[in-house]
C-alpha cells in the first residue's frame, strides 16, 4: 500500500511542478507593451523614433494567428523587425 502512497505522492509533485513551471514560461518579462500607456511609456532615447507609433498600432490590430483565439497582440520593442508584433497568447 506504501508504493501506491508513493506513486500518488509523485504524480501530484510532477502536477504542481509542471504547473509552475507553466506559470513560470508564460510570466510577463517586462518588456512587453499591451496596452496605450504601456506604448506611450516606451523610452524614446532607447529605441528608434516611430516606435510607439508602431507599438499602439499594433496593440489596436488584430493577430489572427493559429493558437490565439483572443485575436489581440503585444509589442516587443526590443525585438528584430518583423518580430515585434506577437499574438497575446499568454507567453511573452
Amino acid at each position: 500500500m506504501k508504493k501506491n502512497g508513493s506513486k500518488v505522492l509523485g504524480i501530484a509533485v510532477a502536477l504542481v511542478l509542471g504547473a509552475v513551471g507553466t506559470v513560470a514560461f508564460a510570466h510577463s518579462t517586462g518588456n512587453e507593451r499591451r496596452n496605450d500607456a504601456q506604448c506611450n511609456a516606451i523610452d524614446t532615447t532607447k529605441y528608434p523614433a516611430g516606435e510607439i507609433g508602431w507599438c499602439l498600432t499594433c496593440v489596436h490590430g488584430s493577430c489572427p494567428a493559429a493558437g490565439n483565439p483572443s485575436g489581440k497582440c503585444h509589442y516587443h520593442p526590443g525585438a528584430p523587425g518583423g518580430t515585434r508584433c506577437r499574438p497575446d497568447n499568454g507567453q511573452p
